[in-house]
């Protein structure tokens, strides 16, 4: 038996209301329906990794048909930002790679919404580094910009990974970021570039991540998102 760890059903589609084990067609007509854009991303994340391989690629083919949908109607831009501001409102902290402006989320947004949209048509999921690699290869990349969102979301996990690591609290409580800037700056060295202290520079980071951010979602807009497959 392969044990992942506890799972919380409350976090299924529509909580304790709905059933415990949901069909296909059920999925499909809340996403369409009831669900809201943060849902919809969140489940964009999906990945089958164990049990019955059809039914794994019957979600994912589902997903992305059903999602694809709701993406692609009038002013889905603007919704799509809305939704990421509500969850940058949960940042607290300066130190946040998650939830704040230009972190993790903002790549996840990113990658989680090319995938639904069809932008690089029949991909087979993959890791972040590759998919954003397959970005550069369609030229909805730069280079550049692809080489920094690659080298941001391995210091962002880095970050989160070494804090559990250590069984540590992060974002750091006040009385330790003395800590966390000597700790990670010996960490990263030179992979976290440029001058003044590590949060500084991290803070660096996360500005370069949201302007591909908003770029990538300006040009699918202009373009037209359904022109590239």
């Amino acid at each position: 038996a392969m044990r992942l760890g506890p799972v919380d059903m409350r976090l299924r589609g529509e909580g304790e209301s709905a059933p415990l084990v949901q069909t296909l067609d059920y999925y499909e007509g809340y996403f369409q329906t009831r669900a809201s854009l943060g849902e919809i991303v969140a489940y964009s994340k999906c990945r089958f990794i164990r049990g019955d391989a059809e039914t794994g690629r019957a979600f994912e083919e589902m997903l992305a048909r059903t999602l694809s949908v709701l993406f692609s109607r009038k002013g889905w831009k603007g919704r799509l930002i809305e939704t990421r501001a509500k969850l940058a409102s949960l940042s607290k902290s300066a130190w946040d790679v998650k939830h704040a402006p230009g972190g993790l989320y903002d790549i996840d947004f990113l990658l989680s919404a090319t995938r639904l949209l069809g932008l690089i048509e029949h991909a087979a999921p993959a890791g972040r580094g590759e998919e954003i690699e397959r970005l550069r290869e369609a030229g909805l990349l730069e280079a550049e910009d692809a080489a920094t969102l690659a080298a941001a979301y391995r210091v962002f996990w880095t970050i989160e990974h070494a804090a559990a690591l250590h069984g540590i609290s992060y974002p750091p409580l006040p009385e330790r970021e003395d800590f966390f800037e000597s700790y990670f700056d010996r960490l990263f060295g030179e992979l976290v570039p440029g001058d003044g202290a590590f949060l500084d520079r991290l803070t660096g980071i996360r500005e370069n991540v949201r302007r591909i951010f908003e770029h990538f979602i300006e040009r699918a807009e202009r373009d037209g998102i359904n022109n590239h497959t």
